[in-house]
């Protein structure tokens, strides 16, 4: 566990303590808390099928990449 120095000591004993108020208006709060849970919601998938290119259009896309004009 990393050392703490002076101040941040002082700090976490004044927590424990109890001795900090928020100054976080309700509407800060709120887009916190928000923001806490946004990680957790679930991602939605997306499935993408690549096919192989039929070998007319690989031989078009090959020549005009040839020709610079993809």
């Amino acid at each position: 566990m990393p050392t703490i120095d002076i101040k941040e000591k002082e700090i976490l004993t004044a927590f424990e303590k109890g001795q900090l108020k928020s100054v976080a208006t309700k509407s800060e709060l709120a887009k916190f808390k928000a923001a806490a849970c946004a990680p957790a919601i679930k991602h939605q998938r997306v499935n993408i099928e690549l096919s192989e290119q039929p070998s007319s259009i690989k031989s078009r896309s090959s020549s005009a990449a040839k020709r610079g004009s993809a």
